[in-house]
C-alpha cells in the first residue's frame, strides 16, 4: 500500500513538473512574439520618421533648385540666341531631373532600414549633382 502511494505521489510530481514546464514555454514564446511585434512597430515608426525627415530636408533644396532654374531661364531670355539655344536644353533637363526627384521620394515605399539607407544615399547624391549642375550653368550664363 505504501508503495502505491509513493508511486502515485511520484507520478503526480512528475506530471506537475511536465505540465508547468510546457506551460511556461508557451508563455515564453508568446512573450517573444509580443517583443518581436513591439520591435517591428518601433522599426517601422523609425523608418517613417526617417522618411519624413528626408522629405523635410530635401523639400527646401528641391524648391530652391526650382527657383534657381527659373532665375536662370529669366537670365537666358536676355541673352543672345546662341547662348539661349546652348543652355535651354540643359536647363530643361535639370528641371525634369528635379521634378523626378520629388516624385521618386513621394513614391518611395518602406522596404527596410538597409534599403532605405541605400535609397537615401543615392537620393542625396542626385540632389547634390543637380545643385552642382545649376551652379555650373549659373557661372557659364552670367559670364
Amino acid at each position: 500500500m505504501k508503495q502505491k502511494i509513493y508511486v502515485l505521489a511520484l507520478t503526480m510530481f512528475i506530471a506537475g513538473i511536465l505540465f508547468t514546464a510546457c506551460n511556461s514555454s508557451d508563455k515564453k514564446s508568446a512573450n517573444k512574439q509580443d517583443t518581436l511585434t513591439v520591435e517591428q512597430k518601433t522599426i517601422k515608426q523609425s523608418m517613417r520618421d526617417s522618411v519624413v525627415q528626408l522629405e523635410k530636408r530635401t523639400e527646401e533644396i528641391v524648391n530652391a533648385n526650382e527657383k534657381n532654374i527659373s532665375d536662370l531661364k529669366d537670365k537666358l531670355a536676355n541673352q543672345n540666341m546662341e547662348v539661349k539655344t546652348k543652355y535651354e536644353k540643359k536647363l530643361e533637363e535639370l528641371d525634369q531631373k528635379n521634378s523626378d526627384l520629388k516624385i521618386k521620394l513621394e513614391e518611395y515605399k518602406e522596404d527596410g532600414t538597409d534599403k532605405f539607407e541605400k535609397f537615401k544615399t543615392e537620393y542625396l547624391n542626385e540632389i547634390d549633382e543637380i545643385g552642382k549642375s545649376i551652379k555650373d550653368l549659373t557661372a557659364k550664363i552670367v559670364k
